[in-house]
């Protein structure tokens, strides 16, 4: 008995610092990145994604991935997620196999995301502030692995409420996420060379200083450029400057 009591002090300490990083990481990016890091001692997941609601356009946006490349822009129904659940407007953390139907299993995440990625379980917390949404947290298992147990939900629910308090900082003052360059490189899989064009942008360089720079064609410069909006998904400097930090 005084061995499982202390086997849970450890554990309570462990979720008290995490729920500490919750609130203390100012970058909801890298508090995403930790709170993964935390969890890992208690649940055993292969990737993992955070998504901010955006009320305005009913849909997420990406925060943080984790070891799978995650869209920047995605529904409830890309991921899987019931919209009877998303109803209910309560904090909640749910296994795919709590709530999987046939119909589910039919469903676009499933014969996508799922499959592209090799995903067989998953497990999410749905995190709603005042009854609205502002978030979702998804953690995967690749094909071949159990599915998630009831310890590993529990640890869930007890960091659940903390985190719809945080992400409802981040939606209620409509916070932008914005990605350090390194971030960008890893997270959109930016070339060498998009990469050089895209610091230059941040720098304030026009096409014509760039090509300069570069010692390349103000053409093959607008094709880097193209090239970096297609895959931030944005069609302007503007753009840019709202999703990526000039500073790294």
């Amino acid at each position: 008995m005084s061995i499982v009591s202390e086997s849970w002090y450890g554990k309570l300490a462990v979720i008290s610092d995490i729920i500490l990083k919750i609130y203390a990481t100012h970058q909801v990016g890298d508090m995403a990145n930790r709170l993964f890091e935390g969890m890992r001692m208690f649940v055993d997941f292969d990737a993992a994604d955070l998504y901010l609601y955006n009320e305005a356009e009913e849909n997420y946006t990406l925060c943080s991935s984790l070891q799978y490349h995650a869209k920047e822009h995605t529904t409830s129904e890309e991921l899987g997620i019931d919209q009877s659940l998303l109803e209910k407007k309560i904090n909640l953390v749910y296994r795919d196999s709590d709530y999987m139907t046939e119909q589910l299993e039919n469903k676009k995440s499933h014969n996508s995301m799922y499959r592209r990625n090799q995903f067989q379980y998953g497990l999410h917390m749905l995190l709603v502030y005042e009854a609205k949404q502002v978030g979702v947290i998804n953690l995967y298992r690749f094909m071949g692995k159990p599915d998630f147990d009831y310890d590993e939900l529990s640890v869930c629910n007890m960091l659940k409420e903390h985190l719809a308090l945080r992400l409802s900082s981040e939606v209620m003052a409509g916070i932008e996420i914005k990605y350090t360059v390194s971030e960008v490189v890893d997270r959109f899989g930016l070339t060498p060379r998009e990469t050089q064009v895209l610091k230059n942008m941040l720098a304030g360089k026009d096409n014509y200083q760039i090509s300069d720079d570069m010692m390349i064609s103000t053409f093959t410069i607008k094709k880097h450029i193209l090239n970096i909006y297609r895959k931030l998904e944005i069609s302007s400097r503007t753009q840019l400057f709202k999703k990526v930090k000039e500073y790294e």
